[in-house]
This record gives C-alpha cells, structure tokens and sequence, in this order.
C-alpha cells in the first residue's frame, strides 16, 4: 500500500492503581507497518511512532508533549470496521496496558518517501 490509512479512536491505559481513559484525535496506519499516533490521556499530550516487521506486532517510543519519553508496544488487530490496538506503555516506573478501538478516515496518499518524526509533529500540522 502506498500511502496510508489516517486513525482515530478512544481506549484506555491500566495499571495497578490506575486507570486512565484516552483518546487518539489523529493518526496513520503508513504502509501497514508504521503506526504514528497523536494521543491523550487527561490532561497530557503525547506523540507515539511504533514500527513493525510483520504488520501485526508494534514497537517504538512514546514523547509527552512538554518532557518525557519511553517505550510502547502493541498488536495491531484487524477488523471489518477498523482496528483493535493492545499492548504495554512504560512511564512513571510503572507499566500500563493500553488499549484502543480504531476506526478508519480518508486515504493518506501516499508521497513516495518514508515517514519521519514522531506522532508529537501530528500535533502541529
């Protein structure tokens, strides 16, 4: 696939202790292997990119808007309406599981190059 598919969603973030409702308001599933995410949980901005081998399985870091950055990971799953993503967020010395119902928006079309910045430059275009 050239070019991509835009997201959006909601989902939430648990930890022992913890719980935390979130909304992703933009961002590309690029090429079926690059996921690039601009995201919030309360009060908090945050910009993810996690690549992938298979399509499936996801990994890269996540930056909050402002300081801070750690590791995030998912499986990416597919479903007649949309997405499904589940996987672990690392922040605070504590590791969530995080999950969100994706749907789809318009075609991203595709511009020939590869895909730079983190999701945190999604915030800003």
């Amino acid at each position: 696939m050239a070019g991509g598919v835009s997201l959006s969603g909601s989902g939430h973030w648990t930890a022992a202790g913890a719980e935390h409702d979130g909304h992703i308001f933009q961002g590309s599933l690029l090429d079926g292997k690059t996921l690039v995410l601009s995201l919030q949980m309360g009060k908090h901005r945050y910009g993810a990119r996690l690549t992938s081998a298979d399509g499936e399985y996801f990994a890269g870091t996540w930056e909050l808007i402002g300081g801070g950055t750690g590791p995030v990971n998912g499986t990416l799953y597919t479903a007649r309406h949309g997405y499904f993503l589940f996987g672990t967020w690392h922040e605070s010395q504590k590791v969530y599981h995080w999950w969100f119902r994706l749907t789809t928006a318009e075609s991203i079309p595709g511009d020939g190059g590869e895909p730079t910045g983190s999701g945190a430059d999604l915030l800003f275009t």
